[in-house]
């Protein structure tokens, strides 16, 4: 069937609510990105592991010699969930404004030696939002010294697996009328038929080989200004 949206970031926001709450440019997905499939249910969290300290602290990349995006891993004592910020915006003329901040809350899971980040919004930044209301995003990773590539899922794919009855979800179709600006598509399935169809399918038919679905960041800049 296909799917058709105006991009943004990491992803893009689902409905009013979501979109309003940001407008997302994130989580790592960054500009000229766009919308990416959303979860119900994420990886099994009981295939999470602390995050690999290469992944921790700050990271950036340049989008088409403007832009300047940073995302940075902070860690939470005793526990596998880790923060993640995401500034964008950096380097832009004045009229826009300024840099711009969305948080995350996520955590690392291990599934065939494959690497995976899981995050949602912080939920005490969405006080009003109900748990069952929240929707995880899942990406692949990799880090090699000092490149932290990206993989975001692609929303092709995943409706081709939904179609092949692997996965249970719908196409949220864009309607301005009811609050929903962008299609996307929502996987209603468990923890465990999500990790089911990672492991079977992995991230090289799950994602795409594009600068769309791959970010690539780095630990420094060569220069933090265009001048």
């Amino acid at each position: 069937m296909g799917i058709t949206a105006r991009y943004y970031g990491w992803h893009c926001a689902g409905d009013f609510r979501r979109a309003a709450a940001g407008l997302f440019l994130l989580a790592v997905v960054f500009y000229g990105g766009g919308c990416y499939p959303e979860f119900v249910s994420p990886i099994s969290t009981s295939l999470s592991r602390q995050m690999d300290d290469r992944v921790l602290g700050n990271w950036v990349r340049r989008i088409g010699g403007r832009e300047v995006q940073q995302v940075s891993f902070f860690p939470r004592e005793l526990s596998d969930w880790v923060d993640i910020v995401f500034v964008y915006g950096i380097d832009l003329r004045e009229r826009y404004g300024g840099a711009n901040v969305e948080v995350y809350q996520g955590y690392r899971a291990l599934i065939d030696g494959d690497d995976y980040l899981c995050f949602r919004r912080r939920v005490k930044d969405e006080p009003n939002v109900l748990p069952e209301e929240r929707v995880f995003y899942i990406v692949g990773y990799e880090v090699d010294d000092d490149v932290l590539t990206i993989r975001m899922l692609s929303l092709d794919e995943i409706e081709d697996v939904i179609d092949d009855g692997d996965l249970e979800g719908e196409v949220v179709v864009r309607n301005p009328d009811e609050g929903v600006f962008y299609d996307t598509i929502l996987v209603t399935s468990s923890s465990e038929r999500v990790t089911r169809v990672i492991d079977d399918e992995g991230i090289d038919r799950l994602s795409e080989d594009d600068d769309f679905h791959t970010k690539v960041f780095y630990r420094e800049l060569d220069s933090w200004r265009r001048y």
